[in-house]
């Protein structure tokens, strides 16, 4: 029987696997900010636009105004972004529900110029995220 010795330098290879770490780490965060992109992307593309002069906002605001507000975590292997949009009946227009004129009798809005008052509208959600 034969035998043979193997001598390893250690310190060599934890310097590599030092360096591997961080590039496994630098691939992650690029994987998920990436997929962050895409789900904000995603929710844009169901967004609706809106047609001048049928809307409360600019055509185009709601969905431009979708972006990442934070992002945290990383260290435990978990990362966690938050995105959406901090415009005003954001949340009404993605979800509906009923609107009701409160300290008026009417709600007063204009649709392609005709002025309308009535005491409550129901809108229907988007669901854009």
């Amino acid at each position: 029987m034969s035998t043979f010795d193997v001598e390893v330098d250690a310190t060599g290879c934890l310097a590599s696997l030092a360096l591997m770490q961080g590039s496994f780490l630098a691939a992650i965060q690029d994987i998920t900010s990436e997929g962050s992109k895409m789900a904000v992307q995603s929710s844009q593309s169901f967004t609706p636009v809106g047609v001048l002069g049928n809307s409360t906002n600019p055509p185009g605001e709601l969905k431009a105004s979708i972006q990442i507000y934070s992002r945290s975590g990383g260290g435990s292997g978990r990362v966690v972004y938050q995105y959406g949009t901090d415009l005003i009946y954001s949340k009404q227009r993605e979800f509906g529900g009923d609107i009701s004129a409160k300290n008026v009798p009417y709600l007063v809005f204009s649709i392609f110029g005709t002025v309308i008052e009535i005491a409550q509208v129901s809108q229907v959600g988007a669901f854009y995220d």
